[in-house]
């Protein structure tokens, strides 16, 4: 008889899958000891996700505009804003636009009194446009979104004349969210026009670019996560400030994340449309920010924000923000919205643009940074806030 084969122990094959599992853990410490961390910041800006319909064909309107002025020959230096006031109707927020076009050919009143019209009504079946005429020289439109005014246009013929004001318009730049991706912080830090940092209390590499921005001599904000509409499906983070939150709690995570970072010179908030609508809170919040000798820029995500009215009642140091200058990363999209807040700095005679880690982002301030040395004072924020 032959002999009966030897059965394998039963514990055998548990052993090699333990072994198994042993092996691709040290391998994956091992890798991510060596392989550095993805350094993408987490998609929660608000302005991208609290998007809606209306807002968007709002945006397309802006776009089409600067696109239609611009192919009839309009110079950026020609436009500017007269007025950006928020406003409300049945339940929508949006910033009311008032724009002044200089025009240095007296055909193109009409032509553009032509061509808008057509080109507004072919963009959307809810954008109307109306029209007054004033004279031959002058023209005016009315833009309708959802039957609510949100654009009124002025277009009026007036030979340049070379007048150089005594004072450049001052433009500042903030850089939101910043902590998840050093390289790209250094190279904001490296452009040749100063940009504010505004740093997330809690994102991993937060400490270490604060301090060597401030090594720089470069400005840094706290970049202050509150409550958003929409929470939780709309997150702001770790360590957010909350409407339900009592004072000694606000005051506490405020007072813990400003120390933090030595060498601060501001704050600002990351989303907050419904946290910085509620004049307690903000005041809460405020109260601290002034122990500390810092100033206040409002990022207005929301139209009812009072950040910036608590502010001036406190006697804090404090702005309000024009643009995000990024909410559409195409190329065309970032130039027009670089030109609107340009064109509100002319007009003003400052203006406020924040920004968020982009590469596109970087390079569209490359790109304007000859322009902006010649035509404009970009200086830090503190210099802008009253």
């Amino acid at each position: 008889m032959k002999g009966k084969k030897k059965k394998k122990p039963a514990a055998f094959p548990a052993i090699i899958a333990l072994s198994v599992l042993f092996i691709v853990a040290a391998a994956g410490l091992f890798f991510l000891h060596i392989i550095p961390r993805s350094t993408t910041t987490p998609v929660f800006e608000e302005e991208y996700a609290s998007s809606n319909e209306f807002k968007s064909i709002i945006t397309k309107v802006d776009n089409l505009l600067y696109e239609a002025l611009y192919k009839e020959g309009v110079n950026e230096e020609d436009i500017s804003f007269s007025k950006v006031v928020p406003r409300r109707k049945r339940n929508l927020d949006w910033d009311f636009t008032e724009m002044n076009v200089r025009l240095n050919n007296p055909d193109s009143v009409g032509r553009l009194e032509t061509r808008l019209p057509q080109k507004i009504y072919s963009m959307h079946q809810d954008v109307s446009v109306e029209s007054e005429k004033v004279s031959s020289d002058q023209v005016f439109f009315n833009i309708k979104v959802f039957n609510c005014v949100t654009h009124r246009l002025e277009l009026k013929y007036k030979a340049r004349k070379k007048i150089r004001s005594a004072h450049l318009p001052k433009v500042a730049f903030i850089i939101d969210d910043i902590g998840y991706d050093i390289s790209l912080a250094a190279s904001f830090m490296d452009l040749e026009i100063p940009v504010c940092l505004s740093i997330l209390p809690n994102a991993p590499y937060s400490k270490k670019i604060a301090a060597a921005t401030v090594n720089k001599g470069g400005e840094i904000l706290l970049h202050l996560p509150m409550e958003p509409k929409g929470y939780p499906r709309v997150n702001p983070g770790k360590g957010a400030l909350m409407v339900s939150m009592d004072r000694e709690t606000i005051q506490k995570i405020v007072r813990e994340d400003i120390i933090k970072f030595p060498g601060l010179k501001g704050v600002n908030h990351h989303m907050g449309s419904l946290f910085s609508e509620d004049y307690t809170k903000m005041k809460h919040v405020l109260d601290e920010v002034k122990k500390h000798d810092l100033y206040y820029i409002d990022s207005r995500t929301t139209d009812r924000t009072v950040a910036y009215k608590v502010a001036k009642a406190l006697g804090v140091p404090a702005a309000e923000k024009k643009w995000f200058i990024d909410n559409d990363l195409s190329e065309t999209a970032l130039k027009y919205q670089m030109d609107r807040l340009l064109g509100f700095a002319r007009y003003s005679g400052s203006a406020i643009g924040i920004g968020h880690p982009h590469k596109e982002t970087l390079n569209i301030l490359k790109i304007y940074t000859k322009q902006l040395i010649k035509s404009y004072e970009v200086v830090p924020v503190s210099e802008l806030v009253k």
